[in-house]
C-alpha cells in the first residue's frame, strides 16, 4: 500500500509540474511568431499575439510591409534569385557578409541555397522584448520604429549607416536583431532559436552563460529548421531508430522492475524544465545581433 500511494503521489506530482510548465510556454510568443508579427503577417493561431493583430496599428503595419515587399520582389528579388541561379552554379554552404547590417534580405536572394549566414557587422545586436506585454500604446510605436529602420533598404536596397545608428537605438524594440526578425520571416524562414554568442581575440565561440572576457566580439545564433544539413548521422535513419527502440527498452524496463524509483527520477527531470522554462528568457541575457550598415 505504501508502494502504490508513493507512486500516486509522484505520478500526480510529475502531472502537475507538466501542465505548469505548459501553461507557462503557451503563455511566451515564439521567437517565430515573434518574427512573423514584426513582419506584418499572421502569427500561429494559438499565439499570444494574435489578439494584437487585431489593433489598427499592427493591420497597418501589415498592410505596409505586404505592398512594400511586394514591389522589392517585382523590382529586384526575383531579379536577383533568376541571376544568381544561372550565374552561382556552385555556391557554397558558408555564406560570409562583411559590413551587411542586418541585411539577410538580400544574402538569402543571392545564395538560397547556404546553409549558414555569417553577417558581420558593427551595430547593436539589440533584443526583442515579450511583445505581448508591452504597455498599452507601445505595439503602435514598437512598429513604427521598425517600418522607419527598414526604410532606406526598402526605398534604395541598402542600408544608410547614419540613420541606423538613430533608428537602432530608439524605443523597446532597438538593434539589429528586430530588423533581421522581419526580413526571416519575409524570406518564409521558420525561426527555430535565437541564442547569444561570442567570440575571443582568437576566434573561440561562447555560448549563452559562457564568459568570453571583456574583449570579445558579441553576436547572436539564429536556427531554422529549413536549411539544408550537409551532415547527417552514419547510417541515418536506421542509426536513430535503433537507438531509440533501445532507449525505449531501457525505459520500460526501469519502469517496470523500479517503479518508484524511475517515477520519482522522471518528477526531477520534469522539474528541471519547469526550472528551464521560467529561467529561459530573462531580460539580462538580451541577444547581440551580427550585423552592420554600409553607405
Amino acid at each position: 500500500m505504501n508502494m502504490l500511494h508513493s507512486l500516486r503521489i509522484a505520478t500526480v506530482a510529475a502531472a502537475m509540474l507538466v501542465a505548469a510548465a505548459s501553461s507557462l510556454h503557451a503563455q511566451t510568443a515564439t521567437v517565430d511568431d515573434t518574427a512573423k508579427f514584426l513582419a506584418g503577417m499572421m502569427p500561429s493561431a494559438d499565439s499570444p499575439l494574435v489578439p494584437l493583430t487585431k489593433e489598427a496599428a499592427w493591420q497597418r503595419h501589415a498592410k505596409f510591409l505586404d505592398s512594400a515587399f511586394g514591389q522589392l520582389e517585382q523590382r529586384q528579388l526575383s531579379r536577383i534569385r533568376a541571376w544568381a541561379d544561372t550565374n552561382l552554379a556552385a555556391p557554397k554552404p558558408t555564406m560570409f557578409y562583411m559590413f551587411s547590417g542586418p541585411d539577410f534580405l538580400y544574402a538569402n536572394a543571392f545564395y538560397s541555397k547556404a546553409s549558414t549566414y555569417v553577417l558581420s557587422a558593427l551595430e547593436p545586436v539589440g533584443s526583442v522584448p515579450d511583445l505581448s506585454r508591452l504597455p498599452r500604446g507601445g505595439i503602435a510605436s514598437a512598429l513604427y520604429n521598425v517600418e522607419r529602420s527598414l526604410g532606406s533598404i526598402l526605398s534604395f536596397s541598402f542600408f544608410i549607416t547614419k540613420q541606423m545608428k538613430t533608428d537602432l537605438q530608439a524605443g523597446q524594440i532597438s538593434g539589429t536583431l528586430p530588423i533581421l526578425y522581419v526580413f526571416l520571416a519575409r524570406s518564409g524562414v521558420t525561426v527555430k532559436s535565437v541564442s547569444p554568442i561570442s567570440l575571443d581575440d582568437q576566434g573561440a565561440a561562447y555560448f549563452a552563460g559562457e564568459n568570453a572576457g571583456s574583449n570579445a566580439v558579441r553576436g547572436v545564433r539564429i536556427t531554422h529548421p529549413e536549411l539544408p544539413r550537409p551532415y547527417r548521422a552514419w547510417g541515418y535513419p536506421v542509426t536513430p531508430v535503433v537507438f531509440q527502440l533501445v532507449t525505449a527498452f531501457m525505459m520500460y524496463y526501469l519502469l517496470t522492475e523500479r517503479p518508484v524509483q524511475s517515477l520519482l527520477g522522471l518528477l526531477i527531470m520534469f522539474s528541471g524544465l519547469l526550472i528551464y522554462a521560467v529561467f529561459r528568457k530573462r531580460p539580462d541575457q538580451a541577444p547581440v545581433a551580427v550585423s552592420s550598415g554600409h553607405e
